[in-house]
C-alpha cells in the first residue's frame, strides 16, 4: 500500500468583506495548510500549543489569486505576510470564492467567524481597540500577556464590563463595530472564541500580518498601523459619526488625539479604559493632550458604572 499523499493545498486563514461607499473591501490572510483550531474541549496544555504552533505555519506568501464574488472575478497577489485584499466597483454580497487557479477548486475558509459586513443605517458607529480595552489581557507586562494568551482559554478571559454594554446598546441602534487591534493575525480564532465565549458583538476584526516565529521576536509594530487603518474607515465611509474606545496601555489615547486633529467632525466621543488605579505621569499627559482636543471624552474604570442610555442621549444619537 503506498503512502498517502500529502494535501497540499492553501487554506483561507481569515477573510472579511466590508461593506463602504459604492463598493467593497475584501481582505484576508491565506495559510499553506490548515492549522490548528480551538474547541470547547480543549485543554490548557493543548491550547497553549496550538497558540504556539501558529507561529510555525507557513503563509501563502508572493502567490497570484483569483477572488470570484457575486458579479465578477478579480485576480491580486499575496503579500509576503500571506495577506491580500482587493476593492470591488461594486457591493459584493454572499459567497466569496477564493482560488489559486482561474479554474481550480474554491480553497476552504476556515474561520468559524461572520465574512460579511453589511452598511447599516446606524447614526455612528464604533471603532475599538481589543487587548485591555474589551479583554483583560495585561499588554504592559510581557510575561503576564503571554501568560494570559497561551494558559487562560476563551471563557476564562475577563471582558470590560462597560465596553461590554456600550457595544450591546449601540447593536440596538445597528451600529457596526470594527475591532482594530495590533495583534497578529496569528491570534485571529483565538480572538473570535473569546468574543463567542463572551458574547461579544462579532465586529470587523482589523489585525496585523500573521508572523512566523522569527518576525514575532524582531517585529516592531508602528505607531502608524491604528492611526492609518482608522484613516481608512474614516475616509471611506461618507460623513458617518464614530465613537472611539480605547485602554491607557499602549498608544491609543496618542492616536486618537491624532485621529481628531484630521477628522475632528466624525468623532464624537472618546472611550478610555484605565487600566491601574492610578495612573503614570505620562499616561496623564497623554489623557490631557487627548481632552484638550475639545471633542468629548471620558477616562473610565474597569468596574464603572455608567448609564449607557444616558452617554447615548448626551451624544445626541
Amino acid at each position: 500500500m503506498g503512502l498517502k499523499k500529502r494535501d497540499h493545498t492553501p487554506v483561507v486563514w481569515q477573510v472579511s468583506s466590508i461593506h463602504l461607499n459604492n463598493r467593497t473591501f475584501i481582505s484576508g490572510v491565506l495559510l499553506n495548510k490548515a492549522p490548528f483550531s480551538f474547541s470547547k474541549k480543549t485543554g490548557k496544555l493543548q491550547h497553549a500549543w496550538k497558540v504556539v504552533l501558529s507561529y510555525f505555519t507557513k503563509v501563502y506568501a508572493n502567490k497570484k489569486i483569483w477572488i470570484t464574488t457575486n458579479l465578477s472575478t478579480q485576480t491580486t497577489f499575496t503579500d509576503s505576510f500571506g495577506s491580500f485584499f482587493i476593492f470591488t466597483t461594486h457591493q459584493a454580497q454572499g459567497t466569496i470564492d477564493i482560488r489559486t487557479t482561474a479554474q481550480g477548486r474554491p480553497l476552504t475558509i476556515m474561520q468559524n467567524y461572520p465574512v460579511e459586513f453589511l452598511n447599516t443605517d446606524s447614526p455612528f458607529d464604533i471603532i475599538s481597540d481589543i487587548d485591555d480595552t474589551i479583554i483583560v489581557s495585561h499588554t504592559a507586562s510581557f510575561l503576564q500577556r503571554i501568560r494570559t494568551i497561551l494558559f487562560k482559554l476563551p471563557f476564562e478571559r475577563k471582558t470590560v464590563k462597560y465596553a461590554a454594554q456600550l457595544f450591546e446598546e449601540s447593536e440596538k441602534l445597528h451600529a457596526r463595530l470594527y475591532y482594530v487591534s495590533k495583534s497578529e493575525s496569528n491570534l485571529f480564532e483565538l480572538i473570535a472564541s473569546i468574543i463567542h465565549a463572551n458574547q461579544l458583538p462579532k465586529g470587523v476584526m482589523i489585525l496585523t500580518p500573521y508572523l512566523s516565529i522569527r518576525q514575532l521576536m524582531t517585529s516592531k509594530k508602528g505607531f502608524d498601523f491604528k492611526a492609518n487603518n482608522i484613516k481608512f474607515i474614516l475616509e471611506n465611509t461618507g460623513n458617518k459619526k464614530y465613537i472611539l474606545l480605547g485602554d491607557d496601555t499602549q498608544k491609543d489615547m496618542e492616536v486618537y488625539a491624532k485621529i481628531i486633529k484630521d477628522h475632528p467632525e466624525r468623532i464624537l466621543k472618546v472611550y478610555i479604559r484605565k487600566t491601574k488605579s492610578k495612573s503614570s505621569i505620562m499616561q496623564n499627559t497623554l489623557w490631557q493632550k487627548l481632552k484638550s482636543t475639545g471633542v468629548p471624552t471620558l477616562y473610565f474604570d474597569h468596574d464603572a458604572e455608567i448609564d449607557i442610555n444616558s452617554e447615548l442621549i448626551k451624544l445626541d444619537v
